[in-house]
């Protein structure tokens, strides 16, 4: 089955992630850029709990009593709006990848491009978490149409608040990484 696949992916990587916020944790240096990506790490991290917890919960959906064509009953007013704060988050964590990616590259000799690149990426995933909170309150509304049984409307809440935060700490990592960038690495 493939949430089961990417549930066992998701915790590798949230895994992986852990330990490299203890990695950065244990080695030495106190300069200030190496406390600063210690907490980029951190923060890093609590999208990928957040993120390991969704597929989780995408994996207790399955155990529910599916309907006849192996789906969870959910009416189309919740399973809507869902899918969209899913297809979101998505996408911010693919801005937010552009924004680690283009930030690897960025020195104090960088092109205007490549810093607009990258600011750009901080700014998408900026504007798509708040499109999310948005998402994310119509997926709540939605509630009120549910009509499953209870165990599926708590883990449909849990999911979509689980989505939501994932995408905050993607937007506060990228802030930091912005902050990092401005502050540290252009100025040396």
């Amino acid at each position: 089955n493939y949430v089961f696949r990417a549930a066992r992916r998701a915790k590798k990587w949230e895994h992986q992630a852990d330990e490299l916020v203890t990695k950065s944790r244990n080695s030495p240096g106190e300069r200030a850029e190496s406390k600063a990506a210690v907490e980029l790490l951190r923060v890093a991290d609590d999208a990928a709990d957040d993120l390991e917890e969704g597929v989780f919960l995408l994996t207790l959906f399955d155990q529910l009593s599916p309907a006849a064509d192996g789906s969870i009953s959910v009416t189309p007013q919740c399973r809507d709006p869902l899918r969209e704060l899913a297809d979101l988050l998505v996408c911010t964590a693919q801005e937010y990848l552009k924004a680690v990616e283009n930030a690897r590259h960025i020195s104090r000799g960088s092109s205007r491009e490549e810093m607009g690149d990258f600011l750009s990426a901080v700014d998408n995933t900026i504007s798509l978490e708040h499109e999310i909170d948005d998402a994310h309150r119509r997926t709540k509304a939605s509630i009120l149409t549910f009509s499953s049984d209870h165990r599926q409307l708590h883990l449909f809440t849990e999911f979509a608040d689980t989505l939501e935060s994932a995408s905050d700490a993607m937007m506060r990592a990228a802030l930091m990484l912005r902050d990092y960038v401005l502050g540290e690495v252009i100025t040396r």
